[in-house]
C-alpha cells in the first residue's frame, strides 16, 4: 500500500506532497522520497523516524497526535 504524504498546513488547494508512505508485505512501513540531486529514491524505516525524532523532544513534552 502506499499513500502520498502532504503538508495539511498549507493554504493552498492542493497541499503540496512531501513524500510516499509504504507499507510492504513484511508490514514495515517506510518513508520515501525522491532526491532531487541524484534522482534517486531515498527510503527510510519509519520506527527509524519516530526513534529519532523521540530522542530530539524532551521527555515532557508531548508531540501533537493529529495534524491542523
Amino acid at each position: 500500500m502506499k499513500i502520498q504524504i502532504r503538508s495539511l498546513c498549507s493554504d493552498c488547494a492542493n497541499p503540496p506532497r512531501f513524500c510516499d508512505a509504504i507499507v510492504e508485505e513484511d508490514e514495515q512501513i517506510y518513508l520515501v522520497r525522491k532526491d532531487q540531486k541524484s534522482c534517486r529514491y531515498v527510503k527510510i524505516l519509519w520506527e527509524d523516524v519516530v526513534y529519532q525524532v523521540n530522542k530530539l523532544k524532551p521527555k515532557n513534552m508531548k508531540l501533537p497526535q493529529q495534524a491542523p
